[in-house]
């Protein structure tokens, strides 16, 4: 941004005028120059959200905007496009160095946290293990992604920090309070609903896509029960159905007064349809997907 101008008081074109005529000559310079702060501070406002930093690619669209927007109509301020430049290097040099950066960071925040690391694949998406959950990081974009049971639970930026803070977010979700008896009881009696709900299916196996939704209202609280409004309503998607599942798997077995809960297998075309199937998985991701659910007498065949 200029300091001077021929209509600075130290301009020698403003000898000729008053003192007044000078003031009132710098004073419009200023609001000038106000004016062009004022658009410059406008136009960077969305760098100044968290969020645009966690998708790299993204970040790149924007600036390409902001300097757009700088550039039209006057000439952008020197200061502006300055910082501009500046953001965009911070942005290669974030982007360029990520792969290394972020496995030798990402392995002393877990040592910290007291958590394990495993890496399932080096190719983009770098796939990683932070038992339970799984860590997928886009290296292009800069973001990672954190799910379970092949389910996707939320997105942070590709930092260490950033990563292992969602992770224990994410895993604090899905430990709710667990009673693996009741969750039993309540998975036997959404089956014997679906299976109502659909009289004349003689297969006692029923789709998880069908079983589901029942589940998910035996799960409400008791407000739901007394108000049943959205407002009230707490979600149960397919990532905390099978973190349930592996929990009673661990403290009861998936066997409870002579029945035993029972998983078919998703085989062929079945196993690619995704909204047909869960994937049911312990916390280290081994597992396959399932596409039904039933119950046996104990000591049946399942």
């Amino acid at each position: 941004m200029a300091t001077t101008s021929s209509l600075s008081p130290e301009s020698p074109a403003t000898g000729t005028l008053s003192m007044p005529e000078r003031v009132q000559a710098i004073q419009l310079l200023w609001k000038e120059q106000a004016k062009e702060l004022l658009r410059a501070t406008r136009a960077v406002t969305p760098l100044a959200k968290p969020a645009v930093y966690d998708d790299l690619e993204k970040l790149a669209v924007l600036i390409g905007k902001i300097e757009h927007k700088l550039s039209a109509g006057a000439p952008p301020l020197a200061e502006a496009t300055a910082f501009l430049a500046s953001v965009t290097a911070w942005r290669n040099e974030r982007q360029a160095s990520l792969r290394e950066r972020l496995g030798r960071e990402l392995k002393l925040a877990c040592d910290a946290a007291g958590l394990s690391l495993k890496v399932i694949s080096r190719e983009d998406p770098l796939q990683l293990r932070i038992p339970p959950l799984a860590v997928s990081v886009d290296l292009a974009h800069g973001y990672a992604e954190l799910g379970f049971a092949k389910a996707p639970l939320g997105r942070c930026a590709a930092d260490a920090a950033a990563i292992v803070a969602a992770h224990a977010r994410l895993k604090q979700r899905l430990e709710t309070k667990f009673d693996p008896r009741a969750f039993f009881d309540q998975c036997h009696a959404a089956w014997c609903a679906s299976r109502s709900a659909n009289p004349g299916a003689a297969n006692e196996r029923v789709e998880l896509l069908e079983f589901l939704p029942y589940l998910a209202l035996r799960m409400q609280k008791q407000k739901f029960r007394s108000d049943p409004t959205k407002a009230n309503f707490s979600d149960y998607g397919r990532a905390q159905f099978a973190f349930d599942v592996l929990r009673l798997q661990q403290q009861l077995g998936m066997v409870k007064d002579k029945l035993r809960l029972n998983f078919g297998v998703a085989t062929g075309t079945t196993a690619s349809q995704k909204s047909r199937v869960v994937h049911l998985e312990d916390a280290d991701g081994n597992g396959e997907f399932k596409l039904t659910v039933f119950f046996t007498q104990h000591g049946d065949d399942a």
